[in-house]
């Protein structure tokens, strides 16, 4: 195709130059005044050169009949037996390799959340005394209130039979109030102790220890150094569950 389009420009040129001599010579042929021997020979190149040309242009015509000058190119249809292209859609069919999370944005920087209670240690239960730590921590508990001023706690920590004997919670203050003001707030106790003989001792008295279970009960000795060498400076209480199972304080000296 390249070469027929090469011949086909040469071709042109070729004739385009021959058109160009005809005319020449027969301008000439015109201005002279009589055909003559000389002119005619001289006329036998001219008019082979015109019958170049003329094959020339015959062959040029040969040529635009025999294919077109110019080639057009078309683009092909896709036939059946050619393979599509591959997609460069993504497949949506699910890879077995995991896909790893996004990131989650930093929260900004603020006060530590509050723990809920379910992340809380649990709260450890307090030992629960019994025998003779449990009395003493009773009389303790008890004489603490009483040093301290704290009439109110020592009340409910005192026996029924005692707050009956005292009256009214009244008089129980102001006796209670006149005394600890010598004995200040030092106080010492004894072990509690269940010596057969040192209960039958404070306890023979049946409306001292009304209410006492005895089985359970300990005998505490408490003095205070500020009355010291004083027949005042030391009481004796019975410390025992009463009816409904809670301890108590009875005064028995």
């Amino acid at each position: 195709m390249t070469h027929l389009i090469f011949t086909q420009l040469l071709v042109d040129e070729r004739r385009a130059a021959l058109l160009a001599d005809a005319r020449l010579v027969r301008a000439r042929a015109v201005a002279a005044p009589g055909p003559s021997r000389r002119s005619a020979t001289r006329s036998g190149p001219i008019v082979g050169t015109a019958m170049l040309v003329a094959m020339l242009m015959g062959g040029c015509a040969s040529i635009k009949a025999g294919a077109p000058a110019t080639v057009a190119v078309q683009s092909a249809a896709p036939t059946s037996s050619t393979a599509a292209a591959p997609s460069a859609v993504p497949s949506t069919v699910p890879s077995d390799q995991p896909v790893p999370p996004m990131p989650r944005p930093s929260s900004p920087a603020g006060p530590a959340p509050t723990p809920s209670p379910s992340t809380r240690p649990p709260t450890p239960t307090p030992t629960l005394l019994t025998g003779s730590d449990r009395a003493r921590s009773v009389a303790d508990a008890y004489e603490q209130a009483l040093v301290n001023g704290r009439w109110s706690a020592a009340w409910r920590i005192l026996s029924d039979a005692d707050q009956s004997m005292r009256g009214t919670f009244a008089s129980y203050v102001y006796e209670r109030k006149a005394y600890f003001v010598g004995v200040g707030r030092r106080y010492n106790l004894s072990k509690p102790s269940r010596d057969p003989a040192v209960l039958t001792m404070w306890t023979s008295s049946r409306d001292l220890t009304r209410g006492a279970n005895l089985s359970r009960g300990w005998i505490v000795k408490v003095s205070y150094p500020a009355l010291a060498n004083n027949n005042a400076g030391w009481e004796v209480l019975l410390v025992a569950p009463d009816r409904t199972g809670s301890w108590r304080v009875w005064e028995v000296r």
